[in-house]
């Protein structure tokens, strides 16, 4: 257990680096937030003009038919979506069932809590926070020669959005990937986490859905911030201790079918938090 004052330490760190990340974005000159704003007039502010330049970069690669483009037309569909996820669980249950009998319950409410601290912060952050609108660059004005992939294929492509800001997927797996660094403190668990986060945020801004500082701003500084505070105040333990009951039962019942989720051999189980 680590020290309090480390803790806090470590806690007024990461939130501190997550706002001066997001006020290194909204409160420098430029016109970012705005919805039907034109973005050249941004040139030369130092996030709107690396916005513009990469959204340029990637965009002009859709203009000649190949393969680049027919993979990011199947990775920037809805169903490709379920491919992060899929992996997430895998990556989490190999995490779950390393661990000792007893280990798992513990792990298995983590994850509980996990998913339901994913939804809260990116919630949280747009709603509380992030409250404006900022369009992506398919569709904002004053952005030239945008190619939309989706004009191009016959199936449903995600590429624009009218709310962009932050990048939910990212946030998702960015959030994912720190609580895996943190509880799972192996390589084998953090380098395919940290693989697929960004393997998997890079199709949306591929294809202009996304700015890059929806990624680099708005989903870092919210993990930034929300990382922290489950890691280092007793939030995680607390939650844990209200989803343990209702888990453990779920997986009292499940033990009849899948005997690793039993906690001893005799399949008895024991009650435990994060």
């Amino acid at each position: 257990m680590e020290k309090g004052k480390n803790r806090k330490t470590k806690l007024a760190i990461g939130v501190i680096s997550g706002i001066l990340l997001y006020c290194s974005w909204c409160l420098t000159p430029g016109v970012r937030i705005g919805t039907g704003t034109d973005y050249q007039a941004a040139a030369g502010i130092f996030w709107d003009q690396l916005d513009l330049d990469v959204f340029y970069c990637f965009n002009g690669l859709l203009m000649e038919p190949g393969l680049w483009r027919d993979i990011l037309a199947v990775a920037n569909n809805r169903l490709f979506d379920l491919v992060p996820a899929v992996l997430m669980i895998l990556i989490y249950s190999f995490f779950v069932f390393s661990g000792d009998r007893k280990e798992r319950r513990k792990r298995i409410v983590l994850g509980a809590f996990m998913s339901i601290y994913m939804f809260v912060s990116v919630q949280a952050m747009s709603l509380l926070v992030f409250r404006f609108h900022r369009s992506s660059p398919t569709k904002a004005q004053g952005v030239s020669q945008s190619i939309r992939i989706s004009k191009l294929y016959d199936w449903k492509i995600k590429d624009a959005s009218r709310v962009s800001f932050p990048g939910d997927h990212a946030t998702v797996l960015m959030i994912f990937t720190g609580f895996m660094s943190f509880y799972g403190r192996k390589k084998r668990y953090i380098i395919p986490a940290l693989a697929i986060t960004i393997v998997f945020s890079l199709p949306r801004l591929f294809s202009g859905a996304h700015w890059l500082s929806d990624i680099m701003v708005g989903s870092a500084s919210t993990a930034l911030i929300f990382l922290p505070i489950a890691f280092y105040t007793p939030l995680a333990d607390k939650c844990g201790a209200v989803l343990a009951p209702p888990v453990n039962k779920i997986c009292d019942f499940l033990a009849r079918f899948i005997p690793a989720l039993r906690t001893d051999e005799s399949g008895r189980a024991t009650r435990s938090g994060v």
